[in-house]
């Protein structure tokens, strides 16, 4: 058996935006839109993956979404939250292709979340943390990219 370790350091930013929670939400579902997964599974061709990527205002989607809030009524945490995976297949094979580990942090985690003080919060790792970590400069400029795109997606959403 073999096995390596790699240790790195991740950037997280906690980003408070203007608005309700509920607001917040719904304006970053309408700036990040669902993928079709069954239509991503369902393509034959490279193209027609690609094509589910076209109408991504921000050039993310939603791969997966929780509502954490709901999943822990009735315990000591009382605030509301939903965690979503994030991202764009088309810009994670431009670095799969050199390392398919880095589908271990692609799509990106994103954390939507109120405090006790009616502030929302959300939450990302900087993805270029992550890629940087695979000591290879395609990767690492695919992150660098990322983490534009996070800030733009961040500024559509008032911050």
């Amino acid at each position: 058996m073999s096995r390596s370790v790699t240790t790195h350091e991740v950037e997280r930013q906690d980003v408070v935006l203007p608005g309700a929670f509920d607001d917040v939400v719904a304006a970053f579902e309408r700036l990040v839109p669902p993928i079709d997964v069954a239509a991503l599974e369902s393509a034959e061709t490279w193209d027609q993956a690609v094509a589910l990527t076209n109408g991504a205002p921000q050039g993310f989607l939603v791969y997966w979404r929780v509502d954490v809030g709901a999943g822990t009524a009735g315990s000591a945490f009382s605030g509301r939250a939903v965690a979503y995976l994030v991202g764009n297949h088309v810009t994670a094979e431009r670095m799969a292709r050199h390392d398919p580990q880095v589908m271990l942090h692609a799509p990106l985690r994103m954390l939507i979340h109120d405090d006790p003080q009616g502030a929302t919060h959300l939450v990302v790792d900087r993805p270029s943390s992550y890629f940087s970590s695979y000591g290879n400069a395609a990767i690492s400029e695919v992150g660098g990219e990322l983490d534009d795109a996070v800030e733009r997606l961040l500024e559509a959403l008032g911050a």
